[in-house]
């Protein structure tokens, strides 16, 4: 992060246009210290290096939607709001992942480490996937890719050069639905995929 960038300036080009909050969020992505801090609180509670810096990316996601949605109240600052979305969503990611219905410790040490096995499989539905998008076209994953990061439609219309945000809605559910015709008709890669 830069010194010279306060807070507030940081909340207003998150909230501003499209070029100033990717180079808002560009400070949070790069931050070393940032990205050290949930690597290493992953690794301290349960999870890989891998899972850290996924937790990472995540964080990013969650972070970005937040600010815009409004929901940061400037009673820490935004590297400590940070890192708090890490913590919860790591909390959250955990509970699924082993039906948890309470609190995790904080020292938590459990091996949870998937076996290649299960590395493979999640990789394969990776590809499958994007080989999946690809037959929908270049311009519909632009289109989903934006819809599924939670920008606005007057911001989708924006970064596409479509006219309105109804024309983006309009785009966006073309794209979904010619990808859900394609997976249903396509049985075994729909299975594959659940």
């Amino acid at each position: 992060m830069t010194a010279n960038t306060s807070d507030q300036d940081l909340v207003q080009q998150i909230r501003g246009t499209t070029a100033e909050r990717d180079a808002a969020l560009k400070l949070f992505f790069q931050d070393k210290a940032l990205r050290t801090i949930v690597v290493q609180y992953a690794l301290a509670n349960g999870g890989s290096e891998h899972d850290g810096k996924d937790l990472f990316q995540d964080t990013v996601v969650l972070f970005d939607r937040n600010i815009r949605a409004d929901k940061f109240n400037g009673q820490s600052s935004l590297r400590t709001y940070f890192v708090s979305i890490a913590k919860w969503h790591w909390v959250n990611l955990r509970r699924k992942k082993h039906n948890y219905h309470e609190e995790l410790p904080q020292n938590s040490h459990w091996n949870t480490e998937d076996g290649p096995e299960i590395l493979y499989l999640e990789e394969e539905r990776k590809s499958i996937l994007e080989r999946a998008l690809a037959t929908v076209g270049g311009r519909c994953i632009g289109l989903l890719n934006l819809y599924k990061l939670s920008y606005s439609m007057e911001e989708i219309a924006q970064n596409m050069g479509l006219s309105s945000a109804d024309m983006a809605k309009k785009e966006v559910y073309r794209c979904r639905e010619r990808l859900r015709n394609y997976l249903q008709s396509q049985p075994e890669i729909l299975n594959t995929l659940r």
